[in-house]
């Protein structure tokens, strides 16, 4: 009995669990198609959230990986995109786009030989794709390999004669290894038969005598005017000598060069005086709003200094939190702690410094101090769906799945619509 018994309960335990497990998906599915939809809205931010989101709720789900990075590469945040596209690669080795994406990466980042080595392994998974033979081509192209990229544009354009970049790359790989008059008509590539454009370049060898008779004509005209001409000046040049004595006159204009001067020495301190009135006119709000700005056009580096300056100026709550915002797309997360800590230290009521610090301490697994940093923002704004939302997910990792129901029943309330798709999954009302 007891021994059926155990098995009963490990076959419960094993059920259970997978019921977990599958939720946990489900959940996982549900915030990468928010990050979809965000990413199709542009929201970037946003769409980086819900990948991470995805990725904490089932961290064996290559989708948001594979996104994340694709929007890591967009940014030219290109070592977060070759770590996330490795995780997928780890995740899901046969498949083709996660090798393609990554040789992508390192294409941009003018490491072509990695790029070949990730093409290769694509290829090897997807050999009828024109794609990957193009941006393989393209890698030994620039590796200066003429021969295997124009045996890759080759390859692309028989797979897909539609291909023009294929052709135009194969043209001119062709071109680089020697093979001049060469062009791709679809499939087949022929050479040009010169002869004809040879034989009408002949015609011209005709004309040329006319034309050297022609010339030769006003050319002995033209010399002997000339000279008769050249001859007459010779009389004039003693009239010529008369301007020498409007060289003294000439000579006048020197005291207005006195004058150029003078005026150049006038005008040089009115350009330095300017330029001293423009610095100071830039007060500490001002570097704010270029800072703002410099983060929507996500220029996170030059919005940190713009920012330093406004701090330099003036303390504020506002300059503290777009530093710690810009520090977090930068991944400092330790300076944007430091930075959201200084925001609530000069304004406690800051909703958005506690969920921002709330968000780093659960990408770091820190959940009691996410946790505390949530309750903290739904105190201070209690129809702020986000902080709920957050806070059930900082419950949920840290594995009180109870208080993260009612965090998402606050969210859902508030019309958070994932939070009631999560509820409604997990059996919650």
């Amino acid at each position: 009995m007891n021994k059926k018994l155990l098995s009963c309960l490990f076959l419960f335990a094993i059920f259970f669990s997978t019921q977990i497990i599958f939720s946990q998906h489900q959940d996982a599915v549900k915030f990468y198609n928010s990050g979809v939809q965000s990413e199709k809205s542009n929201n970037m931010d946003e769409a980086i959230m819900y990948y991470t989101m995805a990725i904490q709720m089932d961290n064996k789900y290559a989708e948001p990986y594979r996104s994340r990075a694709n929007i890591y590469r967009k940014q030219k945040l290109y070592a977060k995109a070759i770590s996330d596209l490795a995780k997928a690669i780890s995740l899901e080795p046969k498949n083709f786009r996660n090798f393609y994406d990554r040789g992508t990466t390192y294409f941009e980042m003018n490491e072509f030989e990695k790029a070949v080595n990730d093409f290769s392994s694509a290829i090897a998974i997807e050999a009828g794709n024109d794609g990957l033979f193009t941006m393989r081509g393209n890698s030994y192209f620039q590796l200066k390999d003429y021969k295997n990229a124009s045996d890759d544009f080759s390859k692309a354009v028989e797979i897909n004669s539609a291909n023009t970049e294929a052709k135009d790359k194969l043209v001119e790989s062709k071109k680089m290894l020697g093979e001049d008059y060469l062009t791709v008509n679809d499939n087949v590539i022929t050479k040009e038969e010169p002869k004809k454009e040879e034989t009408k370049l002949e015609e011209p060898k005709k004309e040329e005598p006319v034309v050297e008779i022609k010339t030769d004509i006003p050319q002995k005209e033209e010399i002997k005017k000339e000279d008769i001409k050249l001859d007459e000046p010779k009389k004039e040049e003693a009239k010529l000598e008369e301007p020498k004595k409007e060289e003294a006159k000439l000579e006048e204009p020197k005291k207005e060069e006195k004058v150029e001067v003078k005026i150049e020495e006038k005008t040089e301190p009115v350009i330095e005086k300017k330029e001293e009135i423009i610095q100071p006119s830039l007060s500490a709000s001002d570097y704010l709003n270029m800072a703002m700005q410099n983060i929507k056009s996500e220029d996170y580096t030059t919005a940190v200094d713009n920012l330093n300056k406004s701090l330099e100026i003036s303390k504020s709550a506002d300059a503290y939190y777009y530093r710690g915002k810009a520090y977090m797309e930068l991944s400092d997360y330790n300076n944007a702690i430091k930075d959201y800590t200084s925001t609530i230290e000069l304004d406690n009521t800051y909703e958005k410094a506690y969920v921002n610090r709330g968000f780093i301490y659960t990408e770091s697994k820190k959940y009691d101090k996410a946790i505390a940093d949530f309750l903290k923002a739904v105190e201070v704004n209690p129809n702020s769906s986000f902080a709920y939302f957050n806070l059930g997910i900082a419950y949920f990792n840290a594995g009180d799945k109870d208080n993260a129901a009612d965090a998402y029943r606050q969210a859902a309330k508030l019309g958070d619509s994932d939070a009631k798709d999560w509820l409604k999954s997990n059996g919650y009302k």
